[in-house]
């Protein structure tokens, strides 16, 4: 991959020679943030095929197969012919290129990427993917040395230092954590979502105030980043400031300007909050509420029925219990 300054000059060159090639990457790239990865899959390989030589679709192959569900015995991600990729060392070597998908979809996308990367050591976008498969995979700790690598050879690169807090937050690594996000901060001063993982953080540590004020820096940056209000709430929650909590939780969950995702984080941790005090029939009330937005996210229908279900027993409503079989 090339360096920061030589991308653009880079970019019109490959363009320029592989314009098949260049075009069929775009066209993956964009089925890809569709969440259309068999197409993304398929126009990768056309931009490999077209110019084998080139590393962008390297990462980018395995990663499509990946969420796409491609895994061992599935001849529809098969590579077919070995004549399709050029192959490395021995006849019987599989390229790089191929691995991630001849295997499961995370053990195979792993082993591509550090395929990649003995390869082509200083490819950072290779280690991206890697540190992005391992944290999806729930092993933050192995993502944090591809990470650290990434933040040491471009210190400047602000997403590279979210990627590290988080990996140290989830690790349960705290100092590092604020240290990476701070950096983040410091490259980013007006995003909401810097400020947002730093509270995260602080909050972590237990340092209530600093949570607090670097919340309030993200809905200062962006008003309608109403993920830091819901924070906020369940703050003041720990901070047994409960009607302050309520208050906050409650207003997200009425505010139609605010995302769906958001308002439905302050229902669950409304109720959460009203079934600590007792308060089992209004707990009941967020997430009735917003039960056609739950249902259409789907994730987390369930979950809402059975708080909804077993608030509904606390208070001896038994009909409306039995109505979520």
């Amino acid at each position: 991959m090339p360096t920061t300054e030589d991308v653009d000059a880079y970019t019109a060159d490959y363009a320029s020679r592989n314009p098949a090639a260049y075009e069929a990457y775009i066209a993956g790239l964009q089925a890809f943030v569709d969440y259309k990865y068999p197409e993304a899959e398929k126009a990768f390989r056309q931009a490999l095929n077209a110019a084998p030589t080139i590393q962008w679709p390297d990462t980018a192959v395995p990663c499509a197969c990946g969420n796409g569900g491609a895994g061992r015995g599935n001849a529809r991600h098969s590579p077919g012919d070995r004549g399709e990729f050029p192959a490395s060392g021995s006849g019987t070597e599989v390229h790089p290129r191929c691995r991630g998908v001849l295997f499961p979809p995370l053990c195979g996308c792993r082993q591509s990427y550090r395929d990649l990367i003995a390869a082509y050591p200083y490819e950072l976008e290779a280690r991206h993917l890697l540190a992005l498969t391992l944290m999806e995979n729930r092993q933050p700790k192995e993502a944090i040395e591809p990470l650290k690598f990434m933040a040491k050879m471009e210190p400047e690169t602000h997403s590279t230092w979210s990627a590290l807090g988080m990996a140290y937050l989830e690790s349960r690594n705290l100092n590092e954590a604020v240290t990476a996000f701070r950096r983040y901060v410091e490259l980013e001063p007006s995003s909401a979502n810097a400020h947002h993982t730093l509270a995260d953080a602080y909050r972590a540590q237990g340092e209530f105030d600093l949570a607090s004020e670097e919340y309030g820096k993200a809905i200062a940056a962006d008003s309608s980043f109403y993920f830091s209000q819901v924070s906020l709430g369940v703050l003041d929650v720990l901070r047994s400031r409960y009607e302050d909590a309520e208050k906050r939780l409650d207003s997200v969950v009425m505010n139609m300007r605010a995302e769906a995702r958001q308002r439905i984080d302050a229902a669950f941790e409304l109720a959460s909050l009203q079934r600590a005090q007792g308060r089992f029939g209004d707990s009941i009330k967020p997430l009735e509420l917003l039960q056609k937005e739950i249902e259409k996210e789907r994730i987390r229908e369930a979950w809402s029925l059975s708080i909804r279900g077993l608030s509904a027993m606390e208070i001896g409503d038994i009909a409306e219990c039995r109505s979520f079989d």
